[in-house]
């Protein structure tokens, strides 16, 4: 190449050629002219390495264009007049070159109520807010599409960009019923109370919710849960509730009443100041049962047998009830029954039993001489002496009267006072006192001096005369 160029030099300045100094002053110039052109021309396309940064982004391209426009637009890069290209699109391309390509993007400023449309080709948020002649005070906070920014550092490019200012704004807090005031950057009514010092809680009741975007003066209800011991069953669960009364309280927290369930204190009551709340589970069942009905006993003379001989004359019969009963258990122990009906399915049958009244005077001899008697018993048999009674009775008896040798204790309802009687190995006696016995026991006296111990059963004789009333039946005997 540089052999052609040397002898293009050659030709256009006629060097070498006869004609060389007939050539005109003005020949010659314009020669030089059209040398220097050429001599361009071939600088101007020959092989260069330039840098090409666009909005940030860099690249090194070798190329043989002449301008930068050419350039851009060979690399597809497209601009426009609000654009800012460095060099011009119109330069020259020389080896080594930078250029930078800055596109301006569309900038839409948010302070309070207020939206400021900006184009800028400047990365940083200052610069813009400088453009739309937006002043920011110390507290002031810088979000470019959502995010927080350093105003003073560059933000990566976008062809459209939403910054927005939050300003210091004046919130006044009315919590549990206490009014105070500060201010706050927060983006929102939660976050300015977290910045404040509060800790929210999911039960807490607030009053814009905590999601409410902060960007002008603003009122805010807070009240406050409480913590909650509640004591279901046999389990302790920890919980927070802001309700005003118990029944609220437990709804919040998801433990509801079904039924006949109660609490403790009562749903309707306020929050204890303990926070102790306990949940009684109540639940009923019915028992439908039956009873039998016992049967009544009714004795009936009868003339034709002798005395203390009986006989059943009918059969008793037990009846037959059923009774409907409503049980309650609270936590699954029983704490009452309630007899809500109870009929009669069949009635008892009373059982009849016939007595003796057939009196039959009858004699026997015995150690101490024949006796006669009308009656002849099985009784069980004791004994005591005086001095085993305790004041004011010793020595008294229940007739009336000192105790004498053969006056014994019965039970005066069916052996009348002076009812006179034998006993085999006692002698005679005469029923004049009583004792803690029922029925058919005999409790045999003794002097102090000459006592002898009774366990046995004996036959008690009546003696004559019979007298106007008899007790026909006399019952076994017992201790009472």
């Amino acid at each position: 190449m540089s052999r052609d160029f040397g002898m293009v030099v050659k030709r256009v300045l006629g060097v070498g050629s006869p004609l060389q100094i007939r050539k005109s002053p003005v020949s010659f110039i314009l020669s030089i002219f059209v040398l220097l052109v050429a001599l361009g021309t071939l600088f101007a396309f020959r092989q260069k390495n330039v840098t090409l940064a666009v909005d940030g982004s860099r690249q090194t391209l070798t190329t043989r264009l002449l301008t930068v426009g050419n350039l851009l637009k060979a690399s597809g890069v497209d601009y426009s007049s609000l654009d800012s290209i460095q060099p011009s699109a119109g330069s020259l391309l020389v080896n080594g070159m930078i250029i930078v390509v800055k596109h301006a993007a569309t900038i839409r400023i948010l302070d309070g109520e207020k939206e400021i449309p900006v184009t800028s080709v400047e990365t940083s948020p200052q610069a813009w807010l400088q453009e739309g002649g937006i002043i920011l005070g110390s507290s002031d906070r810088v979000f470019v599409d959502g995010e927080e920014r350093d105003p003073s550092r560059p933000v990566p490019y976008a062809a459209e960009h939403q910054v927005e200012i939050h300003r210091p704004v004046v919130v006044t807090l009315i919590q549990d019923g206490q009014r105070r005031t500060f201010t706050s950057t927060a983006l929102s009514v939660g976050d300015a109370l977290n910045e404040a010092g509060l800790k929210l809680y999911p039960s807490d009741r607030l009053d814009p919710p905590a999601d409410t975007p902060l960007n002008a003066p603003l009122t805010v209800t807070l009240l406050s849960s409480r913590a909650l011991t509640i004591q279901v069953g046999g389990e302790i669960i920890k919980a927070r509730a802001s309700a005003d009364t118990v029944g609220a309280a437990l709804a919040q927290v998801g433990i509801s009443l079904q039924g006949l369930d109660t609490s403790l204190p009562a749903e309707s009551e306020p929050l204890p100041a303990d926070g102790n709340v306990q949940v009684v589970r109540v639940n009923e069942s019915i028992t439908l049962e039956t009873e039998s009905i016992p049967f009544d006993t009714t004795f009936q003379a009868q003339a034709d047998m002798n005395i203390d001989t009986q006989k059943i004359i009918q059969f008793g019969k037990s009846g037959l009830s059923a009774s409907r009963t409503r049980i309650r258990y609270e936590d699954g122990v029983e704490t009452g029954r309630v007899l809500e009906t109870k009929q009669v399915l069949s009635e008892p049958v009373a059982q009849i039993e016939g007595f003796g009244t057939k009196i039959t005077v009858q004699s026997m001899d015995t150690p101490e001489g024949p006796v006669e008697y009308y009656r002849a018993l099985d009784f069980y048999a004791t004994s005591y002496h005086p001095k085993m009674t305790s004041p004011p009775w010793y020595g008294a008896v229940a007739c009336g009267g000192k105790w004498q040798p053969g006056y014994v204790s019965v039970d005066l309802n069916y052996v009348p006072c002076g009812t006179r009687l034998y006993i085999p190995g006692y002698g005679f006696a005469v029923a004049m006192d009583t004792a803690y016995i029922s029925g058919a026991w005999i409790d045999l006296g003794y002097p102090d001096d000459n006592y002898v111990n009774w366990h046995r059963h004996v036959t008690v004789y009546f003696l004559t005369p019979v007298p106007a009333q008899v007790h026909w039946v006399i019952p076994p005997g017992t201790l009472y």
